[in-house]
């Protein structure tokens, strides 16, 4: 810094500016002579002239000036002047700053240098280009530039850079956010940029910009440039209107299959149950054998649409697979088996291998799997004359989560040529032409399983030679299931747990007194806590006389600290190094157990959990038992033998209405007609069904007008009749359309007797059945008799305890109305917060008490955590409808009724 007496023109200068200059500090301030010899002669005649106006007029200045130093060293110093003036105002002399730039004009000649030959080269590419200093200044552009943003020459000619940002701002139709990108990337100097902007004359561009930075780290400037991609985005918008019509004519096709389904499946619906009916009555043999030809031969059609069917479900994007857990090894067993007959009426030997370290559990689609493996066996069958076919199950790899099974399918039967064995899983294609009329098929059953596999992340390959047999060999991966069971310990093992100190975190009531009537019942000292603040809260107080919890069995999913920062929040405390930690979750999503690995969690189990799982867990953990290679089954409700259900058929199809009221009959009930939807709602209107068969397609009122009709009917009262669907549609979701309608299931067409059956015993037992046929005439006790739920698997999920089972009852029937009602709220004023973390109370519950009802709080929760409440009120008069329908029964069956429960 420097000042100056304009009196006197003495300058007192800094020992800084002794040093810029190159003089000595110990000298006196260089003379007025002396002075102008450091600057070069045009830079002196700058200096005095903005010094002279300053002084005039008051104004500071700024100005570059190039110096010669004492040394005769060349630089550049920027230098800022401003008067100073008494209390009077007059200008009584001069302060000012300079500061050394030389090194920045060094970088700015190299860049300088550099543009010239980029400005040589720039006007050879198809982008607009604007090259600009450290501090944004435009050193040059292209002509590509000047012609996409149209800058006239005056403007193009004028020096300074605001005439040609102000055009250029002109011309795009957003400014604001056009300056904004600008001004981020001169404060971010390493960043590098990629956007798209529009212009006002219908023009989009595509903005890039980069720095412009040596090896050394230092920041030169930047190059923009800009291309004109408004052809692109025309030819995108046509891909997307291809698209759009494309996807249209997909729909259309999809429509078409459906309604083909429909009206095909009808017509075979009737000849195979006709045919079913009259192989049940007295036959002369020849009868018998024609109407076997009959079934078989209309089986074998069936068989060929389902092919076509699942082959356009495919190539339309329509077919998904389900993920679920499933035991494999009974998913092998059960298709095999259902092969044999076919296998021993042909004289074959069919035979099966799992290997030992195949897991039972698993997580994928069973049904898809079944399809693939069954179509592999039943061709097998099919060209097989004598000798063998066998299944061999193998695992090929395994981690903690998935597991990668082989599944081979070898046969002795004619053989595939070499040649021909790239063609097999084509669609339509067959080894040879002469097979389709020999064997029959629609040459796509192969191409459905390869499509199928692919699917299901695997592989398929056959092995094979004319006249010596094939194998086919398929891969798929599957998640593997926690919570594999073991045999039921001793009550050696059981001892270990007496006065273990457990503390319980659930935010859950009914689950925190489940699992505290397990733990205890095993002699465990027991702790609960309701939150995660509760929980370190209460051990905070009560273990300053009482021993540490050795386990904390901890819910993933609560409001607030959720389980996994809980664990966080206790792995911080020493004390809680040696305990054993296990996470419940609801819901099993992924990621929880990657999540739970990181954090050293020893157990991660899915809910509502078994008692028998529980325990064993806990003893695996503490080192206390072996790991088993067996699984728990959960009883099944038994069909009684007669029984005797009030059966609404809703039906136009004459055909359909004889068939189903038949086997109907044969099954033990006691079906009623109705035509259409109208009619179905004017007889359930009097009571004294136990179950709807609903088709759903129907003249003057469909199935699904008719069920929300009935659903809303029941709204505000306790019944709930089961309504299960009856279509021949087959196409990607129709099912999810029968359940958001309100139906608890869905029967595909023609009607399988042996799915009848199952439905049958879903819907309640003898004494249920007895108490609807014979009619009280109180139409809330015969809804609440409809309720699909199982007291006696409930009992058994908590070790067959039945005080616990009524005290959780009681729970049940007292919490959940105040959790309804609380949900109501949630809907009106739109408070998501509270509907996810209230549908997750009553998911919890509803565990144990309902399936349908919890997927529905499942679906509510997810709705709250996504924000999205749009169906949120449609969804919560269904879900209304299913839980006081379940809470009569839980009331009369239960708590009405202490030894029968």
């Amino acid at each position: 810094s420097w000042t100056m007496d304009p009196k006197t023109q003495t300058v007192t200068w800094t020992e800084e500016l002794y040093r810029m200059f190159a003089l000595d500090p110990l000298l006196p301030a260089p003379a007025f002579q002396v002075q102008q010899k450091l600057f070069t002669p045009e830079s002196w005649t700058r200096l005095e002239t903005n010094v002279g106006r300053a002084l005039q007029t008051g104004e500071p200045y700024e100005i570059e000036l190039e110096i010669t130093r004492a040394d005769e060293s060349r630089g550049w110093i920027r230098a800022r002047g401003e008067p100073q003036r008494n209390g009077s105002g007059m200008i009584t002399g001069m302060c000012g700053i300079a500061q050394d730039i030389t090194d920045r004009k060094r970088w700015e000649a190299e860049l300088q240098s550099k543009t010239a030959f980029l400005e040589a080269q720039a006007n050879s590419t198809i982008d607009g280009m604007l090259v600009v200093n450290d501090r944004g200044q435009k050193l040059m552009q292209n002509q590509k530039l000047v012609d996409l943003f149209r800058i006239p020459p005056e403007v193009l000619g004028d020096k300074s850079d605001g005439p040609m940002l102000e055009h250029v701002i002109s011309l795009v139709k957003d400014p604001e956010s056009f300056l904004k990108k600008v001004r981020h990337l001169y404060s971010n100097h390493s960043e590098t940029s990629r956007d798209e902007i529009e212009l006002v004359n219908g023009i989009t561009v595509d903005r890039y910009s980069s720095p412009v930075i040596d090896p050394e780290g230092k920041y030169y400037g930047r190059i923009w440039t800009f291309r004109d991609i408004s052809q692109r985005k025309l030819a995108e918008q046509a891909l997307v209107l291809a698209r759009e019509a494309a996807e249209s004519a997909n729909r259309a096709k999809s429509e078409f299959l459906a309604n083909m389904s429909h009206e095909i499946r009808t017509p075979i619906n009737g000849i195979l149950g006709m045919a079913e009916l009259l192989l049940n009555t007295e036959l002369t043999k020849e009868q018998r054998e024609d109407l076997e030809i009959l079934k078989s031969s209309g089986d074998s059609l069936l068989g060929i649409i389902n092919d076509i069917l699942d082959f356009s479900k495919i190539e339309a994007g329509k077919l998904e697979l389900d993920k679920f857990e499933f035991n494999l090894h009974d998913a092998i067993i059960q298709t095999t088996r259902g092969m044999a007959l076919r296998a021993h009426q042909k004289g074959l030997e069919l035979l099966y291998t799992i290997e030992p370290d195949v897991p039972v559990k698993v997580v994928g689609d069973a049904g898809r799997l079944r399809q693939t493996l069954l179509n592999l066996i039943a061709n097998a069958v099919k060209f097989t004359e004598k000798g063998e076919v066998s299944i061999t199950v193998k695992l090929l790899q395994a981690s903690e989560t998935e597991a990668e099974v082989q599944v081979s399918v070898s046969d002795t039967g004619i053989g595939i040529a070499v040649e021909k064995q790239k063609v097999i899983f084509d669609a339509f294609s067959q080894a040879d032409t002469s097979t389709t009329r020999h064997y029959g098929g629609s040459g796509l059953g192969l191409t459905i399983c390869a499509r199928l596999v692919d699917m299901m992340g695997g592989r398929i390959r056959v092995e094979s030679a004319l006249g010596q047999g094939s194998s086919f060999h398929f891969t798929v991966r599957l998640g593997v299931a926690s919570g594999i069971l073991a045999p039921p310990p001793g009550p050696a093992q059981q001892a270990e747990l007496l006065q273990m100190p457990v503390i319980i975190v659930d935010d859950n009531a009914t689950n925190r007194t489940i699992l505290a009537e397990m733990t205890s019942g095993w002699g465990m000292d027991v702790m609960v806590a309701d939150s995660g603040v509760t929980a370190l809260e209460m051990v905070r107080r009560t273990c300053e006389s009482k021993e540490f919890p050795r386990l904390a069995i901890v819910d993933s999913q609560m409001p607030g600290m959720d389980g996994f920062e809980l664990v966080e929040r206790m792995q911080k405390d020493v004390r809680w190094r040696d305990a054993v930690i296990m996470m419940l979750t609801s819901e099993g999503q992924s990621g929880d157990a990657a999540r739970c690995r990181e954090l050293g969690i020893s157990v991660y189990l899915l809910k509502p959990v078994q008692k028998v799982e529980l325990l064993h867990a806990i003893l695996r953990a503490f080192g206390g038992e072996q790991m088993y290679n067996s699984i728990a089954t959960r009883p099944e409700r038994v069909l009684p033998a007669s029984p005797c259900f009030r059966v609404l058929l809703v039906e136009d199809n004459q055909v359909n209405q004889i068939v189903a009221l038949r086997i109907l009959e044969n099954l033990g009930c006691t079906p009623v007609l109705a035509k259409n939807g109208k009619e179905a709602l004017s007889l359930l209107s009097r009571g004294g069904f136990d179950l709807v068969l609903m088709d759903v397609q129907m003249p003057e009122m469909d199935g699904l007008t008719a069920t929300q009709h009935i659903r809303m009917a029941e709204t505000g009262t306790e019944r709930h009749v089961p309504i299960f669907a009856m279509t021949a549609r087959a196409m990607q979701g129709d099912r999810d359309m029968c359940l958001a309608a309100g139906m608890d299931g869905y029967l595909s067409k023609p009607i399988n007797v042996r799915e009848l059956e199952l439905v049958l015993k879903q819907i309640g037992s003898r004494e249920v059945a007895d108490r609807s046929r014979h009619g009280t005439g109180n139409t809330d006790t015969e809804g609440e008799a409809s309720v699909t739920w199982n007291a006696r698997e409930i009992l058994t999920k908590i070790g067959g305890d039945e005080a616990l089972f009524r005290e959780v009852s009681e729970i049940f029937l007292k919490e959940t109305p105040k959790l309804i009602a609380q949900l109501e709220q949630a809907v009106a004023t739109k408070d998501a917060r509270m509907l996810e973390f209230t549908a997750h109370k009553l998911k919890g519950e509803l565990g144990y008490f309902g399936l349908k009802a919890a997927s529905q709080a499942k679906e509510l929760e997810r709705m709250g955590r996504e924000t999205q409440l749009e169906h949120a009120a449609v969804l919560l008069m269904s879900f209304k409808t299913e839980v006081a329908a379940l809470l009569g029964a839980v009331r009369k069956q239960v708590l009405g009724d202490s030894a029968h429960a």
